[in-house]
């Protein structure tokens, strides 16, 4: 079984940890998505996100985007 949670971050939120806290436990495989995985100001919910799904594993930074011609700057 894969788990995969997209938009990760929701995930540290309180009202998430305390429903979902366990419930991932017997799946091997997780995988978290997000533009934003870490939760600014938030270290209870970067730490239940790290144990759940793990830790950054891939960082693609949005200046490597522009820079690779994927996205276009703005202002």
């Amino acid at each position: 079984t894969l788990l995969i949670h997209d938009e990760v971050h929701a995930l540290g939120s309180p009202s998430n940890r305390e429903k979902l806290d366990g419930l991932s436990d017997a799946i091997s495989y997780r995988l978290g998505l997000s533009a934003t995985p870490e939760r600014e100001y938030d270290e209870d919910g970067n730490a239940f996100i790290e144990e759940h799904e793990g830790s950054i594993v891939y960082r693609y930074e949005l200046a490597n985007a522009i820079e690779d011609g994927i996205l276009a700057p703005f202002n």
